[in-house]
């Protein structure tokens, strides 16, 4: 492209702009002939019926994509129910040929690893607390959810010792993960601990309130993992690695 190839200003500009550091933002995008190609790929579609059939399905398509790229990036709204699109593509996945595309999901494992790392303090905090004050009853709303961190954790370093591969993080089933990373069932009383306004409790504050964190992370994570499962992109993304040189 001109703009983008020459070292030397471009010599027509918008009204204002200086041309030391003028960046054309839209290289590509050429005004004066939008209309005339619009028009003439328009011609050549109503000449060619089996051109028009294969340009539709594109647009389809390019539409759709869009739209769920929306909804996965969570722009439809708190209430758009992401989760049902995992039903959706059970339902709807023996009606289209599926081709996998795994060059465009090269991150395997790199959400599992970013996880990991973010538990690691309250997985080492949890190593370091004497046997009998984690078996206090005063202290289990704690010491339980971070025995669940420092097991989730373990699995991670289980799952890469040895090979190294972070492809094999992505690949730990939806199952496994959710026996050794789901702490659910931890949420509701650290909740309280974190809500509480009791003096005693206002020490411990902001522990509970951290560990309540990373509960809901951990919560977001392995949701996005089911609805990854259910799309397909672990599939997709074990073909990219045995691929790669």
């Amino acid at each position: 492209m001109l703009q983008t190839a020459f070292p030397l200003s471009p010599a027509f500009l918008p009204q204002g702009e200086d041309p030391a550091v003028y960046t054309d933002q839209n290289p590509w995008d050429f005004p004066e002939l939008k209309e005339a190609i619009a028009q003439d790929v328009l011609a050549g579609l109503q000449a060619k019926p089996a051109q028009k059939a294969i340009f539709t399905k594109l647009r389809e398509f390019t539409i759709l994509q869009r739209l769920f790229r929306v909804a996965l990036e969570g722009k439809l709204g708190e209430r758009f129910p992401v989760e049902k699109l995992i039903g959706l593509t059970e339902a709807t996945s023996g009606s289209v040929v599926y081709t996998r595309t795994p060059r465009w999901t090269p991150r395997s494992g790199m959400l599992e690893l970013s996880f990991f790392f973010d538990i690691q303090p309250a997985a080492q905090l949890s190593r370091s607390i004497p046997e009998e004050d984690a078996n206090a009853y005063e202290f289990q709303w704690l010491t339980k959810p971070l025995k669940a961190l420092s097991s989730c954790s373990e699995m991670g370093g289980e799952s890469i010792r040895g090979s190294g591969q972070l492809s094999n993080l992505g690949a730990i089933p939806v199952e496994t993960w959710r026996q050794r990373c789901d702490l659910s069932a931890y949420e509701d009383e650290v909740s309280r601990k974190c809500e509480s306004t009791n003096s005693f409790d206002s020490k411990v504050k902001p522990i509970a309130c951290r560990i309540r964190s990373l509960i809901l992370y951990s919560k977001e994570i392995a949701f996005a993992r089911e609805l990854r499962f259910a799309l397909g992109v672990a599939k997709d993304e074990q073909l990219y690695e045995r691929s790669s040189p």
